[in-house]
């Protein structure tokens, strides 16, 4: 009998473990390796929509900043966007946080190269780099540092190597991987352009900017269905190149400041057909003739019951199912353990 009690006491514990729900991002720490990201200007928008599966870890504000106010999962990678943001740097990216892990990857100026963006010249950012960016390593040398983020303009790649030559006469820079933007209507460039520049350059790449959009005065701008095969064909290479390491479609936000075919989210903050796209819960095909841009509240599921919905429902019901499950088994076993028995 001390035998079978003894044997019974180990199969409880086994089948508890086996029915251990596996921890919650938010219980076990920030999930890493996920390369899909948010360009995120959403204001108060939840931005757990994004959060339905596993296929979005991390997000960006172009700001030291996260301005998330609701829990959420994801990674927050702050950015040092120029200038302007020197006074707030050190309240949101200092050494305790580093060290710590809290801060995992830091990126660098938003298109300096741009007179309408950080506007810096190639030793200008250097010496900011060397002031506020390089330190970091030595806090946690395992913290991810990105390039100053460039356009895909003509002199972006001159500005880039002048970077670098300036970064070498000062110390040196790490950088751990290039920050790009990339707009257009064609999805082929979009691929040869990252090819290029990582053969050039020799570094991993975050693609954190890109959009079927054109900005050339006399360009037509895409549709809502290319927008939709635009992302297909970007993301799916992005998904399978080794050396992208991270992605962030733009944009995340209500109003886009471009084309408003590219938003993932409609003009209320829920995410849109396109965003359900994007995070890998809508085929693409389903989106052609103007579906991508409206709100998936009613249209995709019985009852009015929004996708986001259904999934949480899901989960919901698994957990329960599990539990009342494990209840019932290990009822069972302790009554058969029970003296008198």
């Amino acid at each position: 009998m001390l035998f079978q009690r003894s044997f019974l006491y180990a199969l409880l514990c086994s089948v508890s473990l086996a029915y251990t729900k596996p921890l919650g991002r938010r219980q076990s720490g920030l999930i890493t390796g996920h390369k899909r990201g948010l360009a995120w200007g959403g204001g108060d928008a939840d931005i757990t929509q994004y959060e339905q599966n596993d296929n979005v870890g991390w997000f960006y504000t172009w700001n030291v900043r996260n301005w998330i106010q609701k829990p959420h999962d994801l990674e927050f990678v702050p950015m040092l966007w120029g200038e302007k943001q020197i006074a707030d740097y050190p309240n949101f990216v200092n050494q305790e946080k580093i060290t710590s892990g809290e801060v995992k990857a830091v990126l660098g100026m938003n298109e300096p190269e741009q007179a309408g963006q950080s506007n810096l010249t190639p030793i200008a950012a250097a010496q900011m780099w060397r002031t506020y960016l390089e330190p970091l390593k030595g806090y946690n040398p395992a913290v991810l540092l990105g390039s100053p983020a460039l356009s895909a303009a003509t002199r972006s790649k001159q500005w880039l190597t002048d970077f670098m030559n300036a970064c070498a006469t000062l110390g040196g820079c790490t950088i751990d991987f290039l920050a790009l933007h990339w707009y257009g209507k064609n999805g082929t460039q979009f691929i040869s352009y990252m090819e290029n520049m990582y053969q050039i350059f020799q570094k991993d790449i975050w693609v954190t900017e890109f959009a079927c959009q054109e900005f050339g005065i006399n360009e037509t701008q895409c549709t809502s269905d290319e927008a939709v095969k635009f992302m297909e064909t970007t993301q799916a290479w992005l998904d399978s190149a080794p050396y992208i390491k991270r992605y962030a479609w733009f944009g995340a936000m209500k109003d886009p400041v471009i084309n408003h075919v590219n938003a993932i989210m409609d003009p209320t903050g829920a995410i849109n057909n396109l965003g359900l796209q994007y995070i890998g819960l809508r085929q693409p095909g389903d989106n052609l003739g103007g579906q991508a841009n409206l709100s998936n509240s009613t249209s995709d599921a019985p009852g009015g019951i929004s996708i986001a919905s259904n999934a949480r429902q899901k989960v919901v019901f698994q957990v329960n199912l599990h539990s009342v499950t494990l209840s019932l088994l290990t009822l069972s076993l302790i009554t058969w353990l029970s003296p008198g028995w």
